[in-house]
């Protein structure tokens, strides 16, 4: 009885030290209480909590190597505690933290070994994500896979959480490990929204990588699943921005002939999802690849299938109006575009820029900047004095 309670006495006192920031007394003094512990086993719980309220001072101290030992210690403990679930969860999330921040290129292995601990299924994706962290310091293809092999045996993980991982991996230079991680995750999916949005991720990385044959693979895939679905513009949404980012590259790069190759396929995904505007921009961009490629003949007839009502005061739309009367020597459609410039709703700002371009053009340019001059007092002068210069309107148009 009085040994029990002299044991309460020394932990006590342990404590107080810790309290006033004496740790390299406190460590010692734990070291020693752990070696009569076993005489005392009902106060293993207490002894392993103050093991750990000790880590997170030193941990706040950054005396990370106290922090381990001290750490390392409950741990081994724990099993015997009565408190185990909560002890045992609050040690390794800090422990795997502290291996993670602290020399890693050395830690990263302490880190996997403490992870193993976690039974299967009840690990945090948090927990993983850490340990994922600190497989990267391997260089080790094999040990980054295996890690993510624990995270498919995680039923509940949020594509949000996906897309974390999935940045981590494209980081440290794993996209085809990423991409494949992605296609299994999508495939155990059953929600349509979720299941664009992996594509969503796996295409921006095979766009990035150039893996355009497994990206028209999957844009296939895509079309099947939107025929069949009544998918909303919500759920498909961050399908669409990547892939209407990856036609404004090719435009910036001046690929016309990839990005009309590109464009037709999805027009039939937008055209599925009902996205009209959507639609709509990709009929701009073939209509421009077109009138870059000099098919003026399929510009103009793609230009005529458009639906105009989606957007009314479209100054791009007016642009292309223009580019397809002056190569076609369409009056009558320069007409239209300039009456739509004159009412101001084909984008003031981007006259001068219409300006520019007209300029630098044959055909009907002189008629069509004479009437500019009437509807726009001094953009004539403008013009002729700027005429070396030639704008990038296919760039201005999409950023």
């Amino acid at each position: 009885m009085l040994m029990d309670k002299k044991m309460s006495l020394d932990l006590y006192y342990v404590e107080t030290m810790s309290n006033i920031n004496k740790f390299d007394e406190s460590c010692d003094e734990l070291q020693q209480i752990q070696k009569r512990l076993p005489d005392f086993p009902n106060h293993y719980g207490y002894f392993v909590l103050l093991c750990y309220n000790i880590g997170v001072k030193l941990y706040g101290k950054e005396k990370y190597d106290y922090a381990i030992i001290v750490l390392e210690t409950a741990l081994r403990l724990e099993k015997d505690s009565s408190q185990k679930s909560h002890d045992r969860f609050a040690i390794l999330k800090l422990l795997t933290h502290i291996f993670l921040i602290y020399k890693p290129e050395y830690n990263w292995v302490k880190c996997l070994k403490v992870i193993s601990l976690w039974k299967k299924g009840e690990i945090p994706v948090s927990i993983l994500l850490t340990s994922l962290k600190a497989a990267f310091f391997s260089n080790k293809q094999n040990t980054v896979q295996d890690i993510l092999y624990r995270f498919l045996e995680i039923e509940d993980i949020s594509v949000f959480q996906l897309s974390i991982i999935v940045q981590e991996l494209e980081i440290n230079g794993y996209e085809k490990m990423a991409a494949d991680f992605l296609k299994t995750m999508r495939e155990r999916t059953d929600e349509v929204g979720d299941k664009l949005y992996l594509m969503s991720l796996e295409l921006k990385i095979y766009f990035g990588s150039s893996y355009l044959e497994k990206a028209n693979i999957l844009i296939e895939e895509a079309i099947k699943l939107v025929k069949f679905q009544d998918i909303t513009p919500k759920q498909s949404n961050s399908l669409y921005r990547v892939l209407l980012t990856y036609t404004n590259d090719l435009l910036k790069a001046k690929s016309f002939m990839q990005c009309l190759t590109w464009c037709k396929k999805l027009l039939k995904i937008f055209e599925l999802t009902k996205m009209h505007d959507v639609f709509y921009q990709i009929q701009q961009r073939i209509c421009l690849c077109y009138l870059e490629l000099n098919e003026n003949e399929l510009a103009k007839q793609t230009f005529v299938k458009m639906d105009m009502s989606v957007s009314d005061s479209d100054s791009f739309q007016t642009y292309l109006t223009l580019r397809i009367a002056i190569q076609c020597e369409d009056e009558e459609l320069a007409d239209t575009a300039l009456k739509s410039l004159g009412s101001g709703t084909g984008g003031f700002s981007f006259v001068f820029s219409f300006v520019l371009e007209l300029s630098c053009r044959a055909a009907i340019c002189f008629p069509i900047l004479k009437a500019l001059d009437n509807c726009f007092s001094g953009f004539l002068f403008l013009s002729f004095s700027l005429r070396e210069t030639r704008s990038s309107i296919y760039i201005f148009c999409y950023e």
